[in-house]
Formats: C-alpha cells, structure tokens, sequence
C-alpha cells in the first residue's frame, strides 16, 4: 500500500488529503528489473565476452573481460590499439554503416601483451550523449591454431610437390583385373605397364607378407559397396627396395547400381612415412643427439678405415715378401696392431649401435681355437709387458668348429682379458673354458677369466656392468679407462643367449665368468686334437707355477699321455735321476723362469749329464719369449722348440708330435687358409678385373693383392672413368668404391646396370662405408656382394670365387718373368723390383713415379 498525504484549504479551512494505493504490483515489477539489471551486471562480470562504452573516444564502461583486454574505465581507446591506424579503420566504418560486424585487429592487454581479437559495434545514446558500444572477443588461441594449420598445409604441399611422379592411376574390374594403369607406375614400382595390364590386382606387384589380409578387407569393401576405400600397402620395389604405397579408390556404378570398374589412385608415401618417422623422433631432443653422434661416428668410422685399409693391407703384402725374422716380427706387429686399433674403433661403434638398438649378431662358421690365437697375440703382449703370465685353461675335447658370431665372443674375451692385465700388478692371468651344456648340434660354454689383481669390494662390484662407470673415482684416476668396456660385454653376453657375472675379493682377485651359446659346424671333427692316432708319451713337466702345471697336466692326459710334475729345477733333476728305475721320460716341458735357474741352465745341465742319465728332447716354454731367448735356446740341442704362453692345445699336440715323432705340424688354419686364396687366385688368373678408387694408396694395396696372385686388372680412378673404360675394354669383374669425386660408386652401378650389356657384370663393393644399412645401399644400387675395409684377403678372394667368373676367351696374366725395357737407374735395382711386382712393369712404373714425386727432395729436406 503507499499513501500519498497533501494539504488543501475547505472553507477557509486546512484539511489534509490522504491518497492510498495498492502498489503490489508496481513493487513486483521494480523488483524484477532490479533482479534483471543484477543479473545483467553478473552477465557482464563473468561473460568473456569484453563490452565496452566510449564517450568521444574514453572508455565509460569497461566489464571485466574488456578490461583484461586492455580497454580501462577513464583511459582513451587509442590506447589499447596496438595500430592507431586499424582504430581509425574501425571508425570509418562504424560512421560509414552505422555498425561494425566481425572487425579483426589486435590491442594490448591490460599486461602489455599483443593479442587479436573479433570486434562489434554500434551507436549508442548513454547519458544524452552519443556513444560506441561495442563488443570484443579475444580469438588469439584461435589465430595460433590457425597459423599452425596454415603452416601444416604448407608443409604438406611441399611435401606433395617433392613426391611429384609418384602417383599411379589405375581401373581394374571387380574380379580385379587391372583394365588401365598410368605410366606411373614405372617410378612407383618399377615396371612396365605393359606388363601390369591385364594382370589380376593382387599378382602384379610384389606386396610384402600379411598384406594379403588388407586384401580380404578390400573385397569386403567390394561386397559392401562403398562410396570410397583408402589402404595403405608395403611391396618390394624392382630395384629391392621396400616401399610403401597409399592406395584411394572408389566405385563407379553403372545405372542399375552395379559395379562397373575401380578407380583410384596410388601415391608412393615412402618418403612421408619416413618423414613423418624422422620428425616423430625429432621431438625427443635426446634421439636427436643419439643422431648426431651416429653421423659422427658414421664419418669418423669412414675417415680412420681408409688410412687402416692401407696399413693393414700393406703390412699383409709385405708378410708375403722375404723378411728376415727380425723384419718379419716387426710387420706381424704392426698387422697385429693395426687389427687392433680396427676393433678399438668397432667397439666406439657397438656402443653406438648397442644404445640405438641396432647392433646385430652375425651367423658364420669359425673355430674356437682362433679365437684364442688372437687372444694369446693382443692380451699376451699386454702381460708380457706388465710381467705377467698369461695362461689358458682349455681342455683338448673342448668342441671348436662353431657357428654363430666370432668377433663378439673375441670382443668380450678381450675386454674382459685387457681388464684382468690392467688391474693386475703382479701374478697371473688365466682365461679357461668349460662346457656347461653341450647336445649333437649345439654347445653352451662357461668361460672365466681369473686374475690375482686388486679386488673389488661388493660396493664396487654394484657399480660395474653400467656405462662410463667403474668401481669408483679412484680406479679411474690410477688406471685410466672410459668404463664401456662391461657394459658392452653384458649387452654382447646377452645377445649370445648368455649372462656375465664376477667373483671378487680385494686385494685377492677377480674372477668374471660369462656364458655364451653356439650352433656346432655340422660334418666336421669337433675335436682340436685327433688325440686318438697319437702315441702313448710319457712326459716330465717342469714350471715353478702351480696353474701352468696343472693345466700342462690336464692337457697332456687328454692327449693320451702320461705327466709327472715338478715345481723347481732340484725336483726335476730327482725325477731324472729315477728314470733308470721307472719309466725313461720322451719329452721335458720346461719353463724357463726359475728364481734359482734359467730353463736354458737346467737344459745344459741335462745335456751334460747325458752319459749317465737319460736326457729327454725337451721344448721350452717361456710367458716372456724374444728374439734373444729363441737365439740362446738353439746354442742347446737337446732343446727342439721354444713355445709361447699361453698355449694352445692343438699348438702343444702339434710341437710334441712334430719334436718326438719327426711328424710335419698340421696344417694350420692360417695356412689351410692361404691354401684357399692360392686356389681361389690361380682360377681367377683368367680373370681381367677394374679396380674403382680414388685413393691412391688404396689403389696400390688392391692392385698389389690381385698382382701377387697373378690377376689381371686395371685402375679407374672414379666411378665416370669406370664408365669410360667399361665401353672401350672387356672386364669380368669390378671392385667398386662407394664414396669417390666425380661420380661415386652408387650412382656408377645404377648406370652400369641401365646398359642391358652389364646386367650380369658382378659388382663388388669394397668400402669404407660399413655402418648399419650400408650394405643394403650397396645392393639396392646393384651391386652383388659388399666387402668392407680395412680389406680382409681372405673375405676379398671369398667374395671374387663367388661372384667372378674367369672368360674363356681370356688368356691367363703375363708372366712374372718379362723383358726389362727399363734399361739401367743408377741406385735402383730393377730387377728385384721387378720381381716384387711379379713382373708387371706397369705396375713398377708407377710406384717409381711415386717415389720420385715423394722423395726428390729428400737429400735437401734431410
């Protein structure tokens, strides 16, 4: 109710007028515009919507979100333009249409920052004076997915014009008969269309196994009838090579709706799906590191392998030659060194691999025992540096001819054997070997390498087994060491289907024992020695040493024979002197380090007492073998052989049966080996073959390795002059390099192979390039065998016998002996150069000519 009270004047009177009136209704109505205009200001407070109203060009009224987007109650819009010019704009159209829709342009937030917003305006009466109210939509987030999306379209256009000549279209019918394929095809897979037409859909590109299935689904589409069909499928390119294809069809319908063909198009992706790999990887910042390094350990590998390629093969050649003991002692060093400095470099590499994920196991025949003999060559020159002994613990029945990867159990046996001579500071060490399991074609074996150096606590032993780590900071600094070498031994012990594990006690010892599984080689002896056709010796073993005696002893008595045992040279001299009364000993194994005697004094000693008492022949053994020991030992007769620690059990069957029986030593494995490359050389003598490198040095170790056997060859210097000279000469094989000037030897084989002539002409790669994939490179570009270098003689010969085959039309290579036309050089013996070249006066030429040009000054510079 509201009253309403005035006064009046009645008949000279004041009276008092009361109005009442029911003002419920108007009070409802107040209060809904009340609850209205708060709901409004809840609106406006909360919407993102930004709302705005300008007076002559001063923000009056600014909700929360427009303050946020920089327009303030009290400032001047201009303000919050980031173009005063965009602001103008904006007016101009307003005056012009009398509203503003969907205007973009960008202001300064209330923080300063730049953003983009969507803006709507309209003149407005506030307060009797006219106005701007407007409306804005902050859309920076929307612009940013715009411009990514913008960036990812451009991208993909790229993308799609570098795969330009990569599309097929193609009709088949709905049995699949291929009615029409493009000349695309050609590029995408190889082959002719010609050949395609006609052809049923599944049967005329080779896809890869399990993509059969993805062809049931596209029968389904078939039965189903549907508008469009989109798969992606693998196959084997013509040239080798696996590739991916994407493959967009669709139905066309006849009146009826039957179906009459299947269109489509097929887009070779290879190149995006690797794309899109390369970038998924790119998005871990530390694969990209693992990348980097990968390519420099790629070109690392590359740059040290040439210069190893010449070392290693020219010290091969010149072990060939005559050399004097002496001479020969130093290059079988050098040879043996420079093997090892290889391997050094492929274990930087089999880290690499083995964090990629991508070393692999190789699968070949090799024997036990030249595993060891390697061993014995690298690991016995470190102990006999240090003062140690090294010795193997091998039993004669041990089964040796294997199958399975012999670099990776000489990799571990060394890194395990180096550690034991580095933390060694006197003593021994020991590496023996036991079957643990074994069955008719297969075998575990249970090696261990025993040394008598520092220890380890069990703190340290946690710590071992783990990259760049050793026992502590300590070792490090007194011994030096990266800490790869175990980490790389578990990993190489697991791929073997093996574990590794150690046994220490400080200041006692280490012991590290390792499992490995191997296939046995089927059809050949697995035996090292043929123990069986030997005589029954009877043998007297002389070494101050408790372990070099028991594993003479052990070793003897596999072989048949008898053993007694002495630990000093007055025990040895007893069992002598009862030869009269016992058994006459045939053979003395005497060491040569006594702390009271040499082995040489106590074989003189024996030798002088001949006239009473039987003196056996004896064979010397010595972990400290040289030049001088050898010569003093001759000056002794009754001493027949001097042997080497550690000793092989084939090596001391062979010097017994040879020293006591007057037997030839078998056949070693190095020489049945050579024997191999003499055979696979003397049918290759028929043979005319082009040597494709640019490094001249490179060129004189090929050239020498095939002269020294009697090839005929030539020299090209890139793969454009192997072109040249392949037109105008007949060869019938080609040692190709891979990275040349000019033209490398990739691209030189695709071309080779584009002429119908050269086909069949076997390609060898022989290269630097020996990374993961190199090889298949090599054979995608159609090469037929891929050999790495440093060259292995017996891998390149290996590799030519199977691939080169001699014409007949050819007649065999000059003979070593020919005409001197060179007349006479003062200081130069021309005929025994000659016959160092075999001959090949070409070839004798050129290295005069290098001579010349490296050494003309040489009487200046010196």
């Amino acid at each position: 109710m509201e009253v309403a009270l005035n006064t009046d004047i009645v008949n000279g009177e004041p009276i008092f007028v009361a109005v009442m009136s029911d003002v419920t209704e108007r009070i409802k109505v107040e209060e809904a515009v009340a609850k209205e205009q708060e709901r409004l200001k809840d609106i406006l407070a909360t919407s993102p919507v930004g709302v705005a109203i300008s007076v002559d060009g001063v923000v009056k009224f600014s909700n929360p979100s427009m303050v946020q987007m920089g327009f303030k109650t009290g400032e001047k819009t201009i303000n919050a333009y980031v173009d005063p010019q965009s602001r103008q704009r904006f007016l101009d159209r307003l005056n012009r249409d009398g509203k503003v829709l969907n205007f973009e342009t960008q202001l300064r937030n209330k923080d300063g920052q730049p953003i983009d917003i969507i803006a709507f305006a309209y003149h407005y009466d506030y307060k009797g004076s006219q106005a701007i109210l407007g409306w804005a939509i902050d859309i920076t987030h929307r612009k940013a997915m715009e411009n990514e999306l913008r960036e990812s379209r451009a991208k993909f256009r790229r993308l799609v014009e570098e795969l330009g000549g990569r599309f097929v279209v193609f009709s088949h019918k709905p049995d699949g008969e291929i009615l029409f394929m493009s000349e695309g095809v050609s590029s995408v897979f190889g082959l002719n269309r010609e050949d395609v037409q006609g052809q049923p859909w599944q049967d005329a590109f080779n896809w890869l196994p399990g993509e059969r299935k993805k062809e049931e689904a596209f029968r389904t589409f078939l039965q189903n009838e549907f508008n469009s069909h989109e798969v992606e499928l693998s196959f084997i390119h013509a040239d080798g090579s696996k590739r991916v294809v994407l493959i967009s069809e669709h139905a066309v319908l006849d009146d009826d709706g039957r179906i009459v063909t299947i269109d489509g198009i097929m887009e070779d992706i290879t190149v995006r799906k690797e794309t899109e790999r390369i970038l998924a990887q790119a998005k871990e910042a530390a694969e990209e590191a693992t990348r980097a390094k990968s390519d420099f350990l790629a070109n690392m590998s590359h740059e040290i392998r040439t210069p190893m390629n010449a070392i290693i093969g020219l010290s091969y050649l010149a072990l060939q030659g005559d050399l004097n003991e002496k001479q020969r002692s130093y290059i079988d060093k050098v040879h043996h060194s420079a093997d090892y400095l290889l391997g050094i470099l492929n274990d930087i590499l089999d880290f690499s691999k083995i964090e990629a994920g991508k070393l692999n196991m190789e699968y070949t025949n090799f024997f036990l025992e030249d595993i060891f003999d390697h061993i014995a060559d690298v690991v016995g020159l470190k102990a006999q540096e240090a003062g140690l002994q090294l010795m193997f613990d091998l039993p004669s029945t041990l089964p040796t001819p294997l199958v399975g990867d012999p670099l990776r159990l000489g990799q571990v046996l060394l890194n395990l054997g180096n550690n034991a001579v580095k933390f060694t500071p006197k003593g021994e060490v020991v590496i023996s070997v036991r079957v643990s399991k074994e069955s008719e074609t297969a075998v575990t074996f249970q090696f261990a390498i025993r040394d008598t150096g520092i220890g380890m606590t069990k703190k340290q032993q946690e710590k071992l087994f783990k990259h760049f780590s050793q026992a502590d900071t300590s070792i490090t600094r007194k011994y030096g060491g990266a800490g790869l070498g175990l980490a790389i031994s578990k990993s190489l012990t697991e791929m073997m289907s093996g574990r590794i594990w150690l046994e220490s006690t400080p200041d006692a010892g280490s012991t590290f024992f390792f499992t490995a599984c191997f296939e046995k080689q089927p059809n050949v002896d697995q035996l090292a020695c043929p123990i069986r056709k030997a005589a029954p010796l009877h043998i007297l073993v002389a070494d101050a040493n408790v372990t070099a005696r028991s594993i003479f002893f052990e070793m003897l008595t596999g072989f048949g024979f008898t053993a007694d045992l002495a630990d000093s040279p007055e025990a040895a001299y007893q069992l002598l002197e009862q030869q009269n009364h016992t058994r006459p000993y045939d053979l003395v194994i005497l060491d040569y380090s006594f702390s009271n005697a040499s082995g040489i004094d106590i074989a003189r000693t024996m030798q002088a007492n001949a006239p009473s008492i039987h003196a056996p022949m004896v064979i010397l053994v010595s972990a400290y073998s040289n030049m001088n020991l050898m010569h003093e030992a001759k000056s002794v007769e009754i001493i027949k052989d001097v042997l080497s620690k550690p000793i092989m059990p084939s090596i001391l069957f062979d010097t017994i049966m040879r020293v006591k029986e007057g037997k030839f030593r078998r056949e070693s494995r190095s020489m049945r080996r050579q024997n191999k490359i003499i055979q696979t050389s003397a049918r290759l003598k028929t043979a005319r073959v082009l040597i494709v490198e640019d490094n001249d040095i490179n060129q004189d170790v090929a050239a020498d390795l095939l002269a020294n056997h009697g090839i005929d060859y030539r020299i090209a210097e890139n793969g454009q002059a192997a072109l040249e000279m392949l037109e105008k000469d007949h060869f019938d094989g080609v040692l190709m390099d891979c990275q040349m000037p000019v033209m490398d030897g990739y691209t030189a084989t695709r071309k080779i192979r584009e002429d119908k002539r050269f086909k069949d002409l076997p390609i060898i790669a022989m290269t630097a390039d020996v990374m993961a994939g190199d090889r298949e490179k090599s054979m995608a570009a159609g090469m037929n065998d891929h050999i790495g270098k440093p060259i292995r003689v017996q891998e390149l010969f290996k590799a030519m016998d199977k691939w080169i085959k001699p014409s007949s039309s050819m007649q065999p290579a000059p003979s070593q002996k020919t005409e001197n036309k060179l007349g006479n050089i003062p200081g130069i013996n021309i005929t025994a150069g000659m016959e160092t070249v075999q001959g090949n006066q070409e070839l004798y030429l050129k290295l005069l000519r290098k001579f010349y040009n490296r050494y003309h000054d040489f009487e200046k510079e010196f």
